[in-house]
């Protein structure tokens, strides 16, 4: 017969590994940018880490691993944590199963479900009719798989509203999330309430911060009328890495000025070819026709703070007065923030670049150093003064060029409520002493929706603009 263990009516606590095959876990406190290496190593070291178990009864079979867990069920495993009414499992295998409802956590992920199958030693497992948060997502699918490096929604949606009705959200039959990176949705839908705005067989998405709801229409307005934006994304053949994208854009003023092409996004670097029409904060347009780019990710230079990117590019470029094929090498270094306060801290980068110019036959080496000081004086308030150095910038195309070799610009956002922000920009051409820009920005949120009024006062110019709202 089976020996068992019982603990009843107390809470109990049982170690489901030996310390000879289930080392404990060393916390790994370096910051940001580890090499792929540091990560593998400390996925390695998750996976044996030791399961805590407490409840108010517990059974366990010695000579199985075989184990049943009753009454306010706590599994732990570092900061992953399991919490139902009842929990089977098998220590030897590292898997849990609850046939009622289940509640799992861990950093980034937050799912309330039932029917959750999970294996502690590969981190793999599902749950099923489950809803809740996958990095800043808002997710529900008939089945949630749970993977270290992807999860996947059957049957589901995927917003970042956190209505019980999403003013916007996109279901698809199938979903790939690659946290804090991209997803991958298939026969996909795209509603506003409760209204399918488009469809496709296939769109790809980013995660990444300052990227995510491109997939959704904006409205706005600004010196060239009444705009309307739109980025769609899908990729190409069964690795996912070949993109076909579109921006479309119509302003009442201009017309339909789009910019399509391909992507080529590897783990290190991305390739782009692109046609169209490109428009930067200065309200400058030029129309590239084509370009073909390719840009690093960022690297780190060995162990030091430091780190570069680089990247090259080759097209035609043409505005209303000239064309020109234009070629250009660039690399930028970049430090690390400094922290010179709790809530304080500094930024800086120097780069240089090689531009040729075939409308004049000129060439640019364009030097730029940046340093900005961040300031967070409260929850509500924040403030900061930055400076730009660019020296022998091209000046055949105003596209995206500074109007002025050293520019000082500082600026402050304050909240004012829940529904309500100011912000202030305020730019000066040092060399130039004249004042460039003074911005005035109103936020106000409109449930899951943010409009933003900008007022550019050296301009005489109003901005507007209706987007996803930044949870």
């Amino acid at each position: 017969m089976k020996k068992q263990k019982h603990l009843a009516a107390c809470t109990a606590g049982i170690l489901l590994a030996v310390a000879a095959y289930l080392p404990a876990f060393a916390a790994d406190n370096q910051e940001q940018d580890k090499t792929s290496a540091d990560t593998k190593e400390n996925k390695k070291a998750e996976q044996k880490a030791p399961i805590v178990i407490d409840a108010d009864q517990l059974k366990y079979v010695d000579s199985t691993g075989d184990f049943l867990a009753q009454g306010n069920v706590n599994v732990t495993q570092l900061e992953s944590k399991l919490l139902a009414n009842e929990v089977q499992g098998n220590s030897q295998q590292f898997k849990v199963w609850v046939q009622d409802n289940a509640l799992f956590m861990q950093p980034g992920l937050y799912m309330e479900g039932h029917a959750l199958d999970y294996n502690y030693q590969d981190h793999t497992g599902h749950i099923e009719e489950a809803k809740g948060k996958i990095g800043d997502e808002h997710v529900y699918g008939n089945q949630i798989e749970l993977d270290p490096e992807m999860n996947v929604i059957r049957n589901g949606y995927m917003t970042r509203c956190p209505a019980k009705v999403p003013d916007y959200r996109m279901s698809a039959e199938r979903i790939e999330i690659w946290p804090g990176d991209h997803y991958i949705a298939y026969n996909a839908k795209f509603w506003i309430k409760n209204t399918v705005i488009y469809s496709m067989p296939t769109y790809r998405g980013s995660l990444k911060k300052g990227e995510g709801g491109m997939e959704f229409p904006k409205i706005g307005y600004d010196s060239d009328g009444i705009t309307l934006k739109q980025h769609l994304e899908a990729p190409i053949g069964n690795d996912n890495k070949l993109l076909a994208f579109a921006d479309l854009r119509y302003y009442s003023n201009e017309g339909f000025r789009p910019l399509y092409g391909f992507r080529d996004v590897e783990e290190d670097y991305e390739i782009k070819l692109q046609q169209g029409y490109l428009k930067d904060d200065d309200d400058s347009w030029i129309k590239v026709k084509p370009e073909l780019s390719f840009n690093t990710a960022r690297k780190r230079l060995g162990s030091s703070p430091f780190s570069y990117t680089y990247g090259a590019s080759y097209g035609q470029w043409e505005d209303s007065r000239k064309s020109s094929w234009r070629q250009d090498y660039h690399v930028y270094f970049s430090r690390d923030p400094i922290k010179l306060s709790d809530s304080t801290t500094l930024n800086f980068g120097t780069g240089i670049s090689y531009i040729k110019e075939s409308y004049d036959d000129s060439t640019w080496t364009p030097f730029r150093f940046d340093v900005r000081v961040n300031k967070k004086v409260s929850d509500r308030f924040s403030t900061w003064v930055g400076y730009s150095y660019n020296h022998d910038y091209d000046t055949t195309f105003s596209y995206n060029q500074p109007n002025s070799e050293q520019e000082l610009r500082t600026g402050f956002n304050y909240k004012i409520d829940r529904l309500n922000a100011i912000a202030y920009n305020y730019t000066y051409e040092i060399d130039g002493h004249r004042v460039k820009d003074v911005d005035y920005t109103w936020t106000h949120n409109l449930h899951c929706w943010d409009a933003h009024i900008t007022y550019r006062a050296k301009r005489d110019q109003i901005k507007f603009e209706i987007d996803m709202a930044h949870f």
